[in-house]
C-alpha cells in the first residue's frame, strides 16, 4: 500500500537529496485505506524517509478508543468539514496519557472532536484529548477542533523550543471534577510560544480555561466563560473554573480582543492572572487592549498582577461590577472602569507520557 501511494504522490527532491512526497492515508468510510486512525498513523510512523509529508485524512464517523502515538511530522485531519470526526474514549486510556499522543512534530490537527479522555487518579487524573510530550522542538497546531469532557483538553510538555498554535477550537466541560487534580481546558508547559486565536472555552471544571507557562503568549479574539453560562452552547455546563486566562510565570503577554465572562460558578476573585507563581523569564510585559471583561459578581478584579508588571494598552471595557486595577502601575496604563455592553457572540465553529505528575 505504501509503495502504491508513493507512486501516486508528487515526488520531489528534498534539499538533502532524498526523494520527498506528500502521502495521503485515508481512514474510514467505504473507500478508506485503513479502518482506524491508529493503523494509518502506525504506517506513517514506519516510514524511514523523514522528508515525506504525511496527511492522515479521516472520514466522518465515531472512532471509539482509537488512540494513536505520533512519532514523525504529519497532519491529521477530517476529510470534510462536517459531519464530525469523533474520537470517543469509553475506557481509561491504555497509554495513560492522551487520545492523540505527540512524540515528534510538527503535528497539525484539523477538524477533529476529542471526547471523554480519562485516566485513573493514581496515574495522574489528567487524561488529555491531545497530549504533547515532544521535547524536540516540533510545533503543535490545532484548529477547527472540539474537546468535550476530557480531564485535560490539551496538555503539553515543557519544551523551550516549541511553538503551540490553537485556532478556532471549542472546549466544553473539560477538567477533572476532583479538586486535587486541577485539570484545565488548555494547559501549555514552558514552551517558546503560545498563539491562541478565536477559541471558545466554556464549562471548565475547577482548573483554568487557558493556562500557559510559555515565554511568549499571543491571546487574541477568544471567548472565555469562567464559571458562567455560555448561551451559544446549550450543552455546556456553567463550570467551576478558576481563572479564564492564567499566565503564572509571566513572559511576554499580548492579550487583545478577547471576551472574558465570569459568573457565580467561579471560586476566584480575578479573571486574568499573570506571574502569580513567580516570574521565570528575562522579559516580562503585559499588553492588554480591546478586551471585554464582564462579571455578574461584585468585588471582582479583572487582572491579578502581583509582580506589578506595568500594563500597556487601551480600548478595554469592564462591567461596572469589576475593579480593573490590582496594582498601582495598572492605573497608569489607563485601565479605567467603563460599563460593558452585552458581550459579542463567540466565534462560530463549523464543527457544532503517561499522565504522571501534577499540572496545576
Amino acid at each position: 500500500m505504501l509503495k502504491f501511494l508513493l507512486a501516486a504522490a508528487g515526488l520531489v527532491a528534498s534539499a538533502g537529496g532524498a526523494t520527498a512526497a506528500t502521502i495521503v492515508l485515508t481512514v474510514g468510510g467505504p473507500s478508506g485505506n485503513y479502518p482506524t486512525i491508529a493503523a494509518a498513523v502506525a504506517v506513517a510512523n514506519s516510514d524511514t524517509n523523514p522528508a515525506n509529508d504525511y496527511v492522515i485524512s479521516i472520514a466522518p464517523g465515531t472512532y471509539t478508543n482509537d488512540t494513536a502515538e505520533v512519532t514523525r511530522p504529519m497532519t491529521i485531519q477530517a476529510a470534510v468539514p462536517s459531519p464530525a470526526v469523533i474520537l470517543n474514549q469509553t475506557t481509561a486510556l491504555a497509554n495513560r496519557k492522551g487520545i492523540l499522543l505527540k512524540d515528534v512534530g510538527p503535528l497539525v490537527v484539523d477538524g477533529l472532536t476529542f471526547e471523554n479522555a480519562a485516566i485513573s487518579h493514581d496515574d495522574g487524573g489528567n487524561g488529555a484529548g491531545i497530549r504533547d510530550q515532544d521535547i524536540h522542538g516540533g510545533s503543535l497546531t490545532v484548529r477547527n477542533s472540539t474537546f468535550i469532557n476530557n480531564q485535560m483538553g490539551i496538555l503539553t510538555n515543557a519544551d523551550p523550543t516549541e511553538d503551540v498554535v490553537l485556532t478556532n477550537n471549542l472546549f466544553m466541560n473539560n477538567g477533572n471534577l476532583d479538586a486535587s487534580r486541577f485539570g484545565h481546558a488548555v494547559y501549555v508547559g514552558a514552551v517558546n510560544s503560545l498563539t491562541a486565536m478565536s477559541n471558545e472555552v466554556c464549562g471548565t471544571n475547577i482548573g483554568h480555561d487557558i493556562k500557559s507557562r510559555a515565554a511568549a503568549n499571543m491571546i487574541s479574539n477568544n471567548t472565555l466563560y469562567d464559571g458562567a453560562q455560555d448561551a451559544n452552547q446549550p450543552t455546556c455546563n456553567i463550570g467551576s473554573s478558576s481563572y479564564a486566562l492564567d499566565l503564572p510565570n509571566g513572559g511576554v503577554a499580548v492579550v487583545t480582543g478577547n471576551t472574558m465572562i465570569q459568573g457565580n460558578g467561579s471560586p476566584n476573585f480575578y479573571m486574568f492572572a499573570y506571574g502569580e507563581e513567580g516570574l521565570i523569564y528575562p522579559t516580562n510585559s503585559i499588553s492588554f487592549s480591546n478586551n471585554v471583561m464582564d462579571n455578574t459578581v461584585p468585588g471582582i478584579a479583572a487582572i491579578l498582577d502581583p509582580a506589578d508588571i506595568p500594563i500597556t494598552g487601551s480600548g478595554n471595557i469592564f462591567s461596572d461590577t469589576i475593579n480593573p486595577i490590582s496594582t498601582p502601575s495598572d492605573a497608569a496604563a489607563g485601565l479605567t472602569q467603563s460599563p460593558a455592553p452585552p458581550p459579542p457572540p463567540p466565534p462560530s465553529h463549523s464543527h457544532p507520557q503517561r499522565g504522571l505528575g501534577h499540572h496545576g
